[in-house]
């Protein structure tokens, strides 16, 4: 009660500001000032972005309609990068390859064209990020106050906007929410216009969080058309999900380490193992592949693509011993699990670490199919299937950031792969989830529909795709399953992206969702291996506390 009265006081007290009060010639009013705040905040947060190179991960998915699920994927696209925005956005292409429907141009980069096919242009989702660098003000842009409006913990400051006559092109048109302690966009909802005769700007959901002291930086962009009209062809739908993350890369934490002040006992601290004698050759040789693990593994993460060490790594560490304990296995070094940050669907091992990739986590239905992807990556480390160690030599890893999944590949063998298929039955046959495998087959059989429409979400970038030659793996244990039924509302074969992990856009850390599980009241929302839009719980730095953002995904189905 007392936050509800509060709330009517300063919302009455605002509103009495917001009209057009007595004010000396010449000055500006209230209102006017407000909006000067709030344009001198964004022109600072323009310029502080400018400090930072965040990880840009853009996924695209077209959509077609269909009678029973409304619209559904039949195609995607896939973009990953390093974005600078220091006078304009510029990237640094992290693939392998050039995308098919992808340039680097900057020219018109975030519209689709009005003759010819519909090509999305990576760097036009990072732009998104900027409302407008060149002026965000009241002498560009008439500004509207709506009401006020909780994000999360955030009391926000409701405004329309939309830019002047003949105020130039590209100017943003749509309602921002700013927080009402600094002023701060905290989210930006709208396009850009007007259009130009070249092509026409797509629409976009930008949310801000609050990742340090007074500084409010994207992390989460969704954008989606849903009957955009193309001259000369059919109409074109898609929905996007761009995610930055890792704004702390650039500032080198070792460096901090080296010039931190130590003082160390008079008694060495040695390691267990440590017998004051040479290490035989076997222990040598695993030393030695070790180390090769290792530096991968810390090329990876300097590199912004693996997660720092969290609990969601303790979660998959208890479903390994599960494996592990029920069937009398033990591995020396130790198996440990880290999770790749992008969202292509694939898991792999780097010596005796299991490696699996957020897109994988979010859409696992259950534990058991959980296990059953974990099996298949410990097959290959009981199977004694190696790591190349010519990772151990320190100048394998030196290398540009955005030739790591050109250097570092690992991809198996097709034969390597088979053994580790036909192990990883084995374990979960002897294991605790030995009698939940249907819905692991039901996992697979989606997996399986779904790669002709989806070929960049299950297609791997570091490891290999959970499809082996023409069937995915386990295709016994999916030939068992039952049928997958598209308007069956209680079977969920797998979830919508971004409904179990969400992701620190700072640290780069990696956490289970606490978002409530929502029933599904109907077939169009089971929406497998689909983009979502995304509603973070949006909260305020708090000294020594670190605030990671809740990405609530309303489509979780009831799980």
């Amino acid at each position: 009660m007392v936050r509800k009265a509060s709330c009517l006081i300063l919302m009455l007290t605002f509103c009495a500001v917001m009209v057009n009060a007595a004010a000396a010639p010449g000055e500006p009013n209230a209102f006017e000032q407000a909006i000067d705040r709030i344009s001198a905040r964004e022109a600072e947060n323009v310029k502080t972005l400018r400090q930072y190179s965040p990880m840009v991960e853009t996924y695209i998915q077209e959509l077609r309609p269909d009678k029973e699920l409304g619209l559904v994927p039949e195609g995607d696209h896939y973009f990953l990068g390093r974005a600078t925005f220091k006078g304009y956005v510029r990237d640094l292409n992290f693939l392998n390859e050039q995308q098919a429907g992808f340039t680097n141009r900057l020219l018109h980069i975030h519209r689709l064209p009005t003759r010819g096919r519909a090509d999305f242009i990576p760097l036009g989702f990072a732009q998104m990020a900027v409302i407008d660098a060149g002026g965000f003000d009241r002498h560009h842009y008439d500004f509207r106050y709506l009401r006020r409006e909780f994000l999360g913990e955030v009391r926000c400051l409701l405004f329309d906007v939309s830019p002047k006559p003949k105020s130039g092109v590209g100017r943003f048109v749509g309602r921002i929410w700013v927080e009402d302690q600094d002023y701060n966009i905290v989210r930006a909802n709208g396009t850009f216009t007007p259009g130009s005769a070249k092509g026409r700007y797509l629409h976009f959901d930008t949310w801000r969080m609050n990742l340090q002291p007074g500084v409010w930086l994207p992390a989460y962009i969704y954008s989606e058309e849903s009957n955009v009209r193309i001259a000369a062809m059919k109409n074109t739908a898609y929905k996007a999900v761009t995610r930055l993350w890792g704004y702390n890369i650039g500032r080198d934490m070792s460096q901090d380490a080296f010039t931190q002040i130590l003082v160390e006992s008079e008694d060495s601290v040695k390691d267990q193992s440590d017998t004051g004698q040479d290490l035989s050759p076997i222990a040598a040789e695993r030393a030695w592949e070790r180390q090769a693990e290792e530096n991968v593994l810390e090329r990876m993460q300097r590199a912004g693509l693996l997660a720092p060490t969290g609990d969601v790594e303790k979660v998959l560490q208890t479903v390994v011993d599960n494996l592990m304990i029920t069937n009398n296995l033990t591995l020396e070094p130790e198996v440990r699990c880290r999770i790749l940050l992008t969202v292509p669907i694939e898991s792999f091992t780097v010596g005796h670490t299991i490696v699996i990739s957020r897109g994988l986590l979010d859409v696992l239905p259950d534990e058991a199919t959980l296990a059953a992807v974990l099996a298949h990556e410990l097959s290959h480390i009981v199977l004694a299937h190696k790591l190349d160690t010519k990772f151990a030599f320190g100048d394998r890893t030196i290398f540009a950031d955005d030739e790591t999944l050109q250097r570092i590949a690992m991809m198996r063998s097709s034969d390597e792969e088979q053994q580790a298929d036909n192990k990883s039955l084995e374990l979960l046959q002897n294991s605790p989830y030995k009698d939940k495998l249907l819905t692991v087959g039901l996992f697979m059989k989606q997996l399986d529909q779904s790669r002709g429409a989806l070929p960049k979400l299950i297609r791997a970038q570091v490891g290999n795709t959970l499809v082996i030659g023409a069937s995915p793996r386990l295709a016994t244990v999916m030939a068992e399953a039952p049928n997958l039924e598209r308007t069956r509302v209680d079977q969920v074969a797998a979830l919508p992206l971004g409904g179990r992990i969400r992701l620190d856009p700072w640290t780069g850390k990696v956490e289970i969702s606490k978002a409530r599980p929502v029933a599904l009241l109907n077939a169009r929302e089971k929406m497998p291996f689909e983009v979502t839009p995304i509603f973070p719980y949006v909260t305020r730095w708090q000294s020594g506390r670190t605030v990671t953002p809740v990405a609530v995904n309303t489509n979780t189905g009831a799980q």
